[in-house]
């Protein structure tokens, strides 16, 4: 039998041409862009986050504002938990991607106990549920409900809010 990885493929976009990434290999050519993540890996990835979450007691779920709403409701659909419009003191933190770290700082300061979970870790060492890690990539991340004609001036606001 066959053994697929989780995330294959997924596919990195730079000026109109598509590479794929086949069980964590990946055809390198200049001018990395973006990785572009798809539902059908979205479905994987919500599976393998509630195996890891299975059995562990959260008061509620809470969803980042916006990268975090749709992992946030498809845990709480599969996990059976309610979602909350407002975190609490030991819900599981949903968000979409941990890259500069700041949104996960911020949250454990102020929420010691919560539970964090992500789609995509690009931080080795971090205490959080991930599942899928592109630390060693330093593409943009294009997620299936992005739209990719404005992903760049989001690309450029968030690096001027990192570098400031």
């Amino acid at each position: 039998m066959e053994s697929k990885s989780l995330f294959s493929p997924f596919t990195v976009l730079r000026s109109c041409k598509i590479i794929l990434f086949w069980d964590n290999f990946l055809r390198m050519s200049e001018n990395n862009t973006f990785i572009k993540l798809t539902w059908e890996q979205f479905d994987q990835a919500v599976i393998s986050l509630a195996n890891q979450l299975r059995g562990r007691n959260f008061s509620s779920i809470y969803g980042e504002p916006r990268g975090g709403l749709p992992l946030a409701v498809a845990l709480s659909h599969r996990l059976k938990i309610p979602l909350k419009l407002e975190p609490s003191p030991d819900c599981l933190w949903c968000d979409d991607i941990i890259d500069s770290g700041y949104t996960y700082s911020q949250t454990i300061t102020r929420y010691p106990k919560v539970t964090y979970c992500v789609w995509v870790t690009k931080k080795e060492h971090i205490n959080a549920l991930f599942a899928l890690n592109l630390s060693k990539h330093s593409e943009w991340i294009l997620f299936p409900w992005e739209i990719q004609e404005f992903i760049q001036q989001e690309q450029l606001a968030y690096q001027r809010r990192i570098q400031s």
